[in-house]
């Protein structure tokens, strides 16, 4: 996370300097500052993020970059979780984010999610013989590439 988006956060969640000084202080930051040593504590103690707080990461993190998200939630039905689609809509990406005329699909899976041949055939779709990638899926161990790409 680049210094700006630190000042950006810090605005949006202001913490007192008492506060502030005592994180510093506190030996849990090296750990929480650093994302190997956090995504290690995060195996030992059996923590696992889920995809809805991964994808909830990518949301907020986008909306702090300036992009306008959408994402289409599920709903309880008589037949299990489904999400309203039709023709095609089968596999379409979780997030559509667009900014400056620029517009991009994601398709966020926690770290074991398994991806369905609709969404392959999705990502490939979008990204057609493009130079630029307009399509992804991302895991949460792709949040450097996430933060890379939303800039």
């Amino acid at each position: 996370m680049t210094r700006s988006d630190l000042d950006l956060l810090k605005e949006k969640y202001p913490v007192s300097l008492e506060v502030e000084r005592l994180n510093q202080a506190n030996p849990a930051s090296a750990v929480i500052n650093n994302p190997a040593k956090r995504k290690k504590l995060q195996r030992v103690v059996g923590i696992r993020e889920t995809e809805d707080d991964f994808l909830s990461w990518i949301i907020d993190y986008a909306h702090l970059r300036g992009w306008l998200v959408a994402h289409f939630r599920p709903a309880k039905t008589d037949k299990g979780w489904r999400t309203a689609v039709s023709a095609d809509g089968k596999g379409f990406p979780d997030l559509v984010m667009a900014r400056r005329g620029i517009v991009i699909f994601a398709e966020a899976k926690s770290a074991d999610g398994l991806i369905s041949p609709e969404q392959i055939a999705w990502n490939k779709e979008l990204n057609g013989e493009g130079y630029f990638p307009k399509s992804f899926i991302w895991r949460p161990v792709d949040r450097d590439e996430i933060q890379e790409v939303l800039r």
